[in-house]
């Protein structure tokens, strides 16, 4: 069970052994309940102004298919929901990978999606794994990672990304995102992306929620994990590697926000670490 920061809001989770389990969430002042079928991992906001969770396909549904021996990602992915509090109405993610807010005072969430599932034409145009069902609402800024480069040459390895603030309704696209990270205060949202080419080249990119804005603050070949912010979310860490060979060496890198500058902390290639 969880309740809200402003004691307001409670929910909780009936799960069966076996079968389809109910996301329940009560609202205290008049004692309202409502439930989700399939729903879990609810969320509160940290201002107690929505609250996030998601839908899982029918129990029955991914039985089925393991049992047809489906592959993984031919699999239907859970859909995310965000529920608005101040006026209890609903906006969904279908086909996503993750959906996250921020710790404190923020009103940002990111949706991470799934890589699209090839189109059936068997299928029920309403089911609600299509992810062309998303509604984009407000202003949307796409950002293209591949530029006046032949396609059938490079391979994004990414999917797309999408930060949302249900109370103001704006919503930033990307794509061929692979991981990212918020802050604790959902100042600063980080993500990376990867071109696979002759080389592959890594990208970072910061989206600043204030200012709703984005940058490039990193870009060279090879390859980029373990993203982390400081607690003001003014300061980020990561390892890259300029390795091609699947062993790879990671380098430490340090970002700060007031000079926009990037930093080799720790080089475990050219010089030993004591």
């Amino acid at each position: 069970p969880k309740i809200s920061d402003d004691g307001k809001w409670v929910s909780y989770e009936i799960n069966p052994m076996r079968g389809d389990g109910y996301l329940y969430l009560i609202e205290l002042l008049n004692m309202k309940k409502d439930s989700f079928p399939r729903a879990k991992d609810a969320n509160f906001s940290p201002n107690s102004n929505f609250v996030i969770f998601r839908i899982a396909p029918p129990f029955d549904t991914l039985r089925n298919m393991k049992i047809a021996k489906k592959k993984a990602e031919d699999l239907p992915k859970d859909t995310g929901v965000v529920l608005r509090l101040t006026d209890y109405t609903f906006k969904k993610f279908p086909n996503i990978k993750s959906i996250k807010d921020a710790d404190e005072n923020s009103n940002w969430i990111v949706i991470h999606f799934d890589k699209e599932q090839k189109k059936d034409s068997t299928k029920n145009k309403n089911n609600d794994h299509d992810s062309s069902k998303i509604d984009i609402t407000k202003k949307m800024d796409t950002l293209k990672i591949i530029k006046k480069k032949d396609s059938s040459k490079v391979k994004k390895e990414g999917t797309d990304l999408v930060i949302y603030n249900p109370i103001t309704e704006e919503e930033y696209k990307f794509t061929n995102v692979q991981n990212y990270e918020i802050s604790k205060k959902g100042n600063n949202i980080c993500f990376t992306s990867i071109v696979k080419d002759s080389v592959d080249t890594c990208y970072i990119y910061i989206f600043n929620t204030l200012e709703e804005k984005n940058k490039e603050i990193f870009k060279k070949t090879g390859a980029i994990k373990s993203l982390s912010f400081d607690t003001s979310g003014k300061q980020l860490v990561f390892l890259y590697s300029p390795d091609t060979s699947k062993i790879k060496l990671y380098n430490l890198f340090y970002w700060n926000e007031k000079n926009n500058s990037i930093q080799c902390l720790i080089d475990t290639i050219n010089q030993n670490i004591a």
